[in-house]
C-alpha cells in the first residue's frame, strides 16, 4: 500500500507517545474542545518528564490542534465552516484529480485490494471513531495512490487527517457517524470502477468528499 498517514510520527519516542495519544484523544472526542489540559495532567498521567510532554504540546500547537491559553493550559482548536469548506475543497480537488490519472491505470491486483481494505472495516461497532477514521484514510489514500504522485499523496495525507479532525470536534458528527454508510460508499465506487464507468465513480467520490458540508454540522 502506497498511501499511509505519516503525521502521527515524531523522532523521540516518549514525545511520539504523548503526541500521538493526546491526538487520538481529541479525534476520539475524550478531550472536548471546551476543555483544557495542562502540562502538569499530562506528566501525570503518562509518567514522564515536563520534556517530552512540552515537545509533543508545542508540536499540536504548531499544527493547529492545539492552542495554549497563559495561566489556563492548552485547549482544542475549532475549526470555522470556512475552515471546514477550505478543508473539504482541496481535499475533493486532489482527489479527483488522482482519480481522473489512476482511474486508466487500474486493475484487477489494485481493485482487489480496494474491497480488502473496505471490508477490513467490517466490525466497526468494535472501533473507536478514530480507528474509524484510520480505515477510511487509508482506503482513500490506496486509491489516490494508484495515481502515481507520491507528492500529491503526501499533501492528500495532511488534508485527511486534517478533515477527520473537522468531523470529530463536534459531537453532533461523532454520534451520526455511520461506518457501514461509509462501507457502502466504497463498495459501490469500486464496481463502478470494475465497471469502467468513470463518470459515475467520479460522482460517487464526489458525494463522500462533499459528506462534511451535506451534513450541516451545527456549533
Amino acid at each position: 500500500m502506497a498511501g499511509r498517514v505519516k503525521g502521527l510520527k515524531t523522532k523521540k519516542p516518549l514525545t511520539d507517545k504523548v503526541y500521538r495519544q493526546v491526538y487520538l484523544d481529541i479525534i476520539n472526542g475524550e478531550i472536548l474542545p471546551d476543555e483544557f489540559i495542562t502540562e502538569g495532567q499530562l506528566v501525570e498521567r503518562f509518567g514522564v518528564s515536563k520534556s517530552p510532554v512540552r515537545e509533543a504540546l508545542i508540536m499540536l500547537c504548531n499544527e493547529n490542534v492545539l492552542e495554549c491559553i497563559p495561566r489556563r493550559g492548552y485547549r482544542v482548536v475549532l475549526i470555522c465552516r470556512d475552515e471546514m469548506k477550505q478543508i473539504v475543497e482541496t481535499r475533493q480537488a486532489l482527489e479527483l484529480f488522482m482519480f481522473e490519472r489512476a482511474f486508466p491505470r487500474l486493475t484487477r491486483q489494485d481493485l482487489n485490494r480496494l474491497r480488502e481494505l473496505n471490508d477490513s472495516s467490517s466490525d466497526a461497532a468494535q472501533m473507536t471513531t478514530m480507528q474509524k477514521w484510520e480505515h477510511n484514510i487509508a482506503f482513500h489514500l490506496e486509491l489516490a495512490s494508484y495515481a502515481g504522485n507520491q507528492y500529491m499523496l503526501r499533501i492528500l495525507a495532511d488534508t485527511l487527517r486534517d478533515n477527520a479532525r473537522a468531523y470529530t470536534l463536534y459531537s453532533n458528527y461523532v454520534k451520526l457517524h455511520n461506518a457501514k454508510v461509509e462501507r457502502d460508499f466504497h463498495h459501490r465506487l469500486i464496481s463502478a470502477c470494475e465497471e469502467r464507468d468513470y463518470e459515475k465513480a467520479v460522482e460517487l467520490l464526489k458525494s463522500d468528499t462533499e459528506e462534511l458540508l451535506i451534513r450541516k454540522i451545527s456549533y
